[in-house]
């Protein structure tokens, strides 16, 4: 198999095929590429041409996640009153935004 090499004259005369390739590959495709150096071990991620070198394992943890996982869909306040079973008012933590001073309060007056 043959991956395409970058042609940037850019780039650092040090950076070997394996490189070479890594940031060929994202210059075509969208996909986010993991590179570890086979002389030194140090992983590096390219994506969209850009190549970040030495990274560490949380750092490309954070990269990986922050390209691959969607983030949350935020839902409406009537989406979210939906889900609840309970017919329990909700607690303050339980929705981003709500605040105590959010939730009405309601008197006992016993009907007086």
């Amino acid at each position: 198999m043959h991956f395409p090499l970058t042609q940037r004259p850019d780039l650092n005369k040090s950076l070997g095929t394996r490189h070479r390739a890594a940031i060929g590959l994202s210059e075509e495709t969208d996909a986010p590429i993991v590179v570890v150096s086979e002389e030194t071990g140090a992983i590096s991620h390219v994506y969209k041409g850009q190549m970040v070198r030495g990274v560490t394992l949380e750092a490309l943890r954070a990269f990986l996640t922050s390209v691959l996982v969607p983030p949350a869909k935020a839902r409406s306040l009537v989406e979210w009153l939906r889900s609840r079973t309970t017919g329990h008012p909700p607690h303050p933590g339980e929705m981003p935004g709500l605040t105590p001073g959010d939730i009405p309060r309601t008197t006992d007056g016993g009907g007086k």
